[in-house]
């Protein structure tokens, strides 16, 4: 059982990383707007609260338990995912050469 838990919790994990991938692209000129820190931010805390909101409905974990050490180990992560994903929407808009508005 504890198994299927888990595959199941990495799948939807990375259902997560697509669909916020997906709406970044979509709204990239908001996104990059914001400056890689900020965007990098922005974006791994929306897949840090998308993935955990997700967890406590199933009521699969309980956010409020892990002490400070458990969420900077959840939180390093995310923010990578963020960073790589302005990243990437940083360089696909600059390699069609498309302007962001100011």
């Amino acid at each position: 059982m504890l198994k299927r838990l888990m595959q199941g919790a990495a799948v939807s994990g990375l259902a997560t990383g697509v669909v916020i991938g997906a709406l970044a692209g979509e709204l990239r000129f908001a996104v990059l707007r914001l400056g890689p820190v900020l965007g990098a931010i922005l974006l791994g805390g929306a897949a840090m609260a998308a993935t955990d909101g997700a967890m406590t409905w199933l009521s699969v974990s309980d956010p409020s338990g892990p002490d400070a050490a458990a969420w900077a180990s959840d939180a390093v992560p995310h923010l990578a995912f963020g960073a790589v994903t302005y990243g990437s929407l940083a360089a696909m808009s600059r390699r069609g050469q498309v302007r962001i508005p100011r």
